[in-house]
């Protein structure tokens, strides 16, 4: 049983984006009526709790990561958060939309159309006894 998470652009180096990076996609996705909510985390899960209701007999999680510097074009990650569950309640035109609208924010933020910064890569995981 394992979880792992990527994500360049979710831990920029400090002073990357003069706002706060999730207020972007936050305010964007209310725009298309779509409320983010409190957890600004896309990719990474839990395990523990998971390995805990467990009926199988598993070792405690153990966790590692790495981190890298990386960068990622601002049309890549728009793509993405408009793939994600949260957009899936929209059509394919108004997904779209929503990546066009996420990136022209973040280049206006950036005035880049790249985002640089410290990936980090990290995997828990049990075994059995």
């Amino acid at each position: 049983m394992f979880a792992i998470e990527g994500g360049s652009w979710l831990r920029l180096q400090s002073g990357e984006i003069p706002v706060n990076r999730y207020e972007i996609i936050i305010d964007v996705f209310a725009s298309h009526g779509i409320a983010w909510g409190a957890k600004a985390n896309l990719s990474s899960i839990d395990l523990t709790p998971f390995v805990m209701q467990s009926a199988v007999d598993l070792s405690p999680v153990t966790e590692a990561a790495i981190t890298l510097e990386a960068g990622s074009h601002i049309n890549k990650i728009a793509t993405y958060l408009a793939s994600t569950e949260k957009a899936a309640v929209l059509n394919a035109i108004d997904r779209r939309h929503l990546a066009d609208e996420l990136e022209l924010k973040f280049f206006g933020a950036l005035s880049s159309e790249w985002i640089n910064g410290i990936a980090k890569y990290s995997i828990a995981y049990c075994r059995k006894k």
